[in-house]
């Protein structure tokens, strides 16, 4: 024990610079065997018995395993490895922390593993592996081999947790709330591209009825989809409107120009209600664009079309599309089709995402750093997958195709679900399987 507090009280010294790097388990079980050897008085002395020896190698076990542990990022396994001597110090005194899953320093040390696997981020904007070195500190720094420091740290960082993780739930829910706004915008968009492109085909129609449509009346059509919904009767409306706008500049018979005098009033109304409705349009200029498309009808009717094609919409950018905040439009039509003529472990990797359960962690490269992000939602109609940072900020939305191929490459890799099983059960668990198979002889695996 008093080996074991001189190199507690080294590690104390220089405490910060030295939670920078890992503390290996090899070279701390060195150091422990040459402070004894130091102290030791009498030539050939035994100085351990078999059970410290034990408990010495089962710690020395636990915390390579923290180092090897795939669940945690690789800060806070530096951190927490740092734990080693103070944690061999308390189970030499007290083999509970073993046995009992209740014993405080070992619910301490799975609390903050779990809040290390589900919340630590690199830029640690949240504060969380700041918390966690404090926490590490205070042990190494005033831990003597009485227990009853380990309950009030536990209690201090778990009211730490329940703050962090209320704030990064409420920036979550929003990132989420949001990602789903942009997705039904999308849809809605998307809806009403496919109306407008169906209206136009087979049709030559002038420039100004085609920019009306295309951009006015689509976002009219878009605003009604997000409202109303597509079964409504005003989204009937819409598309009635848009069919007859472009139906009313194609050149008609006789009987098709009377029946143009008598709804045009009735169409001119509907448009200026649709028109209005965007608010991006002044009542002036909605009724100067309203007589241009009179203009536009007799021209074509009178076969004038040198006069149709002087006249413009000249509409200012879409409102609706400014909030997709600069999204291509090549992206806004659904992917619907994005898997069709994929290879085949293409395909097979597409499958695999649509088991997969929100809250998977996925693994994206980038400058030589694995990033890790949680899948928190995925988008019928657009195909893509949001996935959020520890933070609950969103940090990317990717489509289907390109998210399976990126795991096919090694770019992404997947991680799999958080586990709600504890650190060091998950450990003594490993630890046992490995012993098993050294009593019954068999080769240890390659990761062993």
């Amino acid at each position: 024990m008093a080996a074991l507090t001189r190199l507690q009280q080294v590690s104390a010294r220089d405490i910060v610079g030295k939670l920078q790097q890992p503390q290996d388990a090899k070279q701390l079980k060195a150091r422990l065997h040459a402070e004894l050897e130091a102290a030791c008085t009498l030539p050939d002395q035994q100085m351990l018995t078999d059970d410290d020896a034990d408990i010495i190698d089962l710690v020395g076990m636990l915390f390579a395993f923290i180092l090897d542990d795939p669940a945690l990022p690789d800060r806070c396994k530096t951190v927490l490895s740092h734990l080693h001597t103070p944690y061999l110090k308390l189970a030499l005194r007290d083999r509970r922390l073993f046995t009992h899953g209740d014993h405080p320093a070992r619910q301490l040390l799975d609390c903050m593993a779990k809040a290390g696997a589900r919340f630590a981020e690199d830029s640690d904007t949240s504060g969380l592996q700041t918390k966690m070195q404090l926490i590490v500190e205070r042990i190494i720094q005033d831990f003597s081999g009485d227990s009853a420091l380990f309950p009030s740290l536990l209690q201090e960082f778990e009211e730490y947790l329940r703050r962090l993780q209320q704030r990064i739930e409420l920036r979550e829910r929003r990132t989420l709330d949001a990602a789903r706004g942009h997705d039904r915008l999308q849809a809605a968009r998307q809806q009403a591209g496919e109306q407008i492109r169906r209206v136009l085909i087979g049709r030559t129609l002038p420039r100004l009825i085609h920019e009306l449509l295309e951009s006015g009346w689509r976002d009219v059509l878009a605003l009604t989809h997000l409202r109303q919904g597509e079964q409504s009767d005003d989204w009937r409306r819409a598309c009635l409107v848009a069919e007859q706008l472009a139906w009313s500049c194609t050149p008609l018979d006789h009987s098709g120009r009377e029946r143009l005098q008598r709804e045009r009033l009735d169409l001119l109304e509907q448009l200026r209600t649709g028109l209005q409705q965007l608010g991006s349009l002044s009542e002036d200029r909605i009724r100067r664009l309203l007589q241009d498309v009179v203009t536009c009808q007799h021209a074509v009717q009178a076969q004038q079309p040198e006069l149709a094609a002087r006249l413009s919409a000249q509409l200012p950018d879409n409102p609706l599309g400014a909030m997709l905040q600069g999204q291509p439009e090549a992206d806004l039509p659904a992917h619907a089709s994005a898997s069709e003529d994929l290879p085949e472990e293409l395909e097979a990797r597409l499958q695999q995402l649509q088991s997969l359960p929100f809250g998977t962690l996925f693994g994206f490269h980038e400058d030589g750093q694995q990033r890790r992000l949680r899948l928190s939602w995925f988008s019928p109609a657009t195909r893509h997958y949001l996935f959020i940072d520890p933070s609950g900020e969103h940090s990317r939305s990717w489509p289907a195709a390109h998210l399976a191929q990126a795991l096919q490459d090694g770019s992404v890799r997947l991680l799999g679900e958080p586990t709600d099983t504890p650190l060091m059960e998950r450990a003594l668990q490993a630890i046992y399987r490995v012993l098993q198979r050294m009593e019954d002889g068999k080769p240890l695996p390659a990761d062993s």
